[in-house]
């Protein structure tokens, strides 16, 4: 059981005070009748304080525990003896006294009474309840034994049975299956509890987070018969038990290195990803190269001529011309851990092929060409060259020979010298030309990273080049971009960050802000949200540091689980009225929407959960009370309501979708035209006008084919909402005509998603 707090839990007990002598009288009648003893059964109504069940399950409670009889009669038979139960009638008499039985309830469904007992002593243990009510497991099982009766008509067995079919029935992996019913530790189980009633206890907690498979649908039965609007399940992207708005998550998955398999995070404290960033312009360390003096480096270092460095220098500027023309990103479901080849891309993915420079932004797009200026080379000594080694590179691509693999760059670099040796050889006599041609290569890939830059870096701006401390991620991006079919975007991401801060770990890729090396790197979009595709990937790197009040921070990670496709269909689309054209007028439109984020502490890592909030005009409502599998419908109010939100995953969207713009624009009678003949072809049958803002989910596994249409109202937050979504492929209309987004969508991909 991994928890990203490390302080004890301290449950708040008060309540269970004895307010009278009469109720001191009573306990300790009542427990001596039973033979068991009252510090226990104070320590279990204690563990009641902080569990808040349903109203409708504490009549139950109360009910199971005796509630159809009169107290004051039931109290003088114990008091001459007449009959036992006085622990049961005193639980019935306060609600942490139900609420206690109704977790004990609940435990039978898995365990014995002395397992149950266990379970409750280690929760004491761990909440700090057994430091106030001093008892022994051994007690706390006695306790257990003696309501156990009383709980024989009110175990939620079905309710475990509907829970198991549930999970079972949705698309969970086979590996996640395995283990839904496996057992787990009485003190993981203990654990598990605590810090999940005690987030539902602490007002300070926004929301939690649950993640883990094993025995999972008897933790899941537990939680959503006593607090079943609190806990929604989500298996990957969807939702499959619970209300949108419940404050613990479940999240359905294997959870790596933990023994038992589970991990708990509590997100509190709102945080404003710009306010974290401090900046700092004396921190006295540069442990790399400063980036201009780069070419006079490797000319004192190596004793490179003048005219080797001037060729160093043209030969880097011509392979980041043919990297920066050649090189795609692209966008795909799921992460896979080695390239494919061109024939295995699917359409789909083929159609979000990206070319750099069409993400990069105005500045690189024209300055390119002359990159290695940044570096310390002056314009003339590129111009004398780079050209002649632009040309030999043009039409040449690595190759898999018959005889044994060799790397991409090992193709490269022999390619390379060969062009030099021709186009230079009078030159590089006595040398060889392997000398430099790695160097170049360094310094293109490096090059690379003003990509992501919006405008030119100022002299004092912190870029450095260390060539030794990333030829693996040089390897992965050099023989990737060469390709015809580029690289996944958040790959590429994930290397320029990795070259930006050499000589630290791998990284993950769900960094959002990184500090390294006196620098902060973040995507300049969280600054200034848009949807733009140029310059989608942007960077914004700064001298500074991470903090959140006087702690300081190696990075902050973004939370990417359970981003479900949360949208409500609103209707179909409709171009004709009568067989007249109306256009397409959406049926909802959306409000100003607002971004939280949530935080929590994990060592010197900061994670992060956005959350998209705005005022909903639509809630969801239980069709059927009775039933604890809720269905839902959707009834007409007015309250603030929230998604989960990823910057990562919109960034990688923005920057793959098809954008219109301008020269897709139509006349009205263009529009008509085309709108009759996707409606000859029944195109419209299927599309389908949906909104983000409501609880209700849209059922993607009902209808075959996702053919949606977003309306944003082109506000860049509810824009990037859309975009980080799972995982459909998008076109951004800006304002331009929505049936030309209809038909080139139509053209391009089964499932999709048009944001206008």
């Amino acid at each position: 059981m991994s928890t990203s707090n490390a302080v004890q839990k301290q449950w708040d007990i008060g309540v269970t005070s004895i307010a009278s002598a009469d109720r001191l009288i009573e306990l300790i009648r009542g427990a001596s009748e039973d033979n068991v003893q009252p510090q226990a059964v104070l320590a279990i109504c204690a563990l009641g304080s902080a569990i808040h069940p349903h109203q409708r399950l504490i009549g139950e409670g109360v009910n199971a525990l005796g509630g159809t009889k009169n107290v004051r009669i039931e109290n003088m038979k114990l008091s001459i003896g007449l009959q036992f139960g006085g622990t049961a009638l005193y639980l019935r008499q306060s609600t942490p006294g139900v609420a206690a039985f109704l977790l004990v309830c609940a435990l039978k469904l898995w365990h014995v009474d002395d397992d149950v007992g266990d379970i409750l002593y280690e929760m004491a243990l761990a909440s700090g309840v057994i430091s106030r009510w001093p008892a022994s497991a051994q007690q706390f099982s006695q306790v257990v034994s003696t309501i156990a009766g009383n709980a024989g008509t009110i175990l939620p067995a079905r309710h475990l049975h509907d829970i198991g079919i549930s999970m079972l029935g949705s698309a969970i992996q086979t590996s996640v299956r395995k283990v839904l019913y496996e057992q787990i530790a009485k003190q993981s189980v203990a654990k598990i509890l605590t810090y999940v009633f005690s987030g539902f206890q602490d007002s300070d907690v926004h929301s939690m987070t649950l993640s883990g498979a094993a025995s999972a649908v008897w933790l899941v039965a537990i939680l959503t018969w006593i607090v079943p609007d609190e806990v929604r399940v989500y298996s990957g992207p969807r939702l499959i038990i619970g209300p949108q708005g419940a404050k613990l998550t479940v999240n359905l998955k294997l959870v790596d290195g933990l023994e038992q398999g589970w991990e708990f995070t509590e997100w509190r404290g709102e945080v404003s990803l710009v306010d974290l960033i401090v900046a700092q312009r004396d921190l006295g360390m540069r442990p790399h190269i400063p980036r201009l003096v780069t070419k006079h480096h490797f000319q004192s270092l190596y004793a490179l001529s003048i005219q080797d460095t001037a060729i160093m220098g043209q030969v880097a500027g011509a392979l980041l011309c043919v990297f920066s023309e050649r090189g795609f990103i692209y966008h795909r479901r799921g992460h896979p851990a080695q390239p494919l080849r061109n024939e295995n891309l699917s359409r789909v993915e083929v159609s979000t092929r990206t070319g750099l420079l069409d993400v990069a932004s105005d500045w690189f797009c024209g300055e390119y060409a002359l990159i290695m200026k940044h570096y310390g080379w002056t314009v003339a000594e590129l111009q004398s060259g780079q050209t002649k080694v632009y040309e030999a590179l043009q039409g040449w691509g690595p190759t898999f020979a018959d005889g044994g693999y060799v790397s991409e760059r090992d193709q490269l670099t022999n390619h390379l010298c060969n062009c030099i040796n021709d186009i230079y050889g009078h030159r590089t006599e006595g040398y060889d030309a392997r000398t430099y041609v790695e160097f170049a290569i360094d310094l293109a890939t490096h090059a690379l990273v003003f990509v992501t830059r919006n405008e030119s870096p100022s002299q004092k701006e912190p870029e450095f080049i260390s060539p030794s401390s990333y030829s693996i991620v040089q390897e992965r991006m050099v023989g990737k971009l060469l390709h015809g079919h580029g690289m996944l975007s958040h790959h590429f991401r994930q290397i320029i960050l990795e070259m930006l801060l050499p000589h630290n770990e791998k990284l993950r890729g769900d960094e959002l802000v990184i500090a390294g090396n006196g620098m902060v790197i973040y995507p300049s979009i969280i600054a200034d949200p848009n949807c733009k595709k140029k310059a989608a990937l942007g960077l914004t790197v700064i001298l500074g540091t991470i903090r959140k009040g006087k702690e300081r921070y190696t990075v902050v990670k973004e939370l990417q689980d359970s981003l479900p496709s949360e949208l409500v269909e609103l209707g179909y689309l409709r171009p004709f009225d009568g067989g007249k054209f109306v256009g397409l007028v959406p049926k909802a439109v959306p409000n100003q929407a607002e971004l939280e984020t949530l935080s929590t502490v994990r060592g010197t890592e900061l994670m992060v959960k956005n959350i998209i909030r705005f005022t909903d005009l639509t809630t969801t409502q239980p069709i059927d009370e009775s039933s604890r599998i809720r269905t839902f419908d959707i009834k007409s109010t007015t309250h603030r309501t929230g998604r989960d939100f990823s910057w990562l995953r919109a960034i990688d969207n923005l920057a793959t979708a098809k954008h219109l713009c301008n020269e897709h624009m139509m006349t009205r009678h263009g529009e008509e035209a085309l709108a009759k003949r996707l409606a000859d072809e029944h195109y419209f049958e299927q599309l389908r006008w949906v909104s983000p803002f409501s609880g209700h989910e849209y059922d993607e596994h009902s209808k075959q084919g996702r053919k949606l249409v977003a309306r944003t109202c082109q506000d860049p937050l509810l824009c990037l909402y859309q975009l980080s979504l799972p995982d459909l492929f998008a076109i951004v209309t800006h304002g331009v005509s929505l049936i030309k987004g209809i038909a080139l969508a139509e053209s391009i991909a089964d499932e999709y998603v048009i944001l206008t």
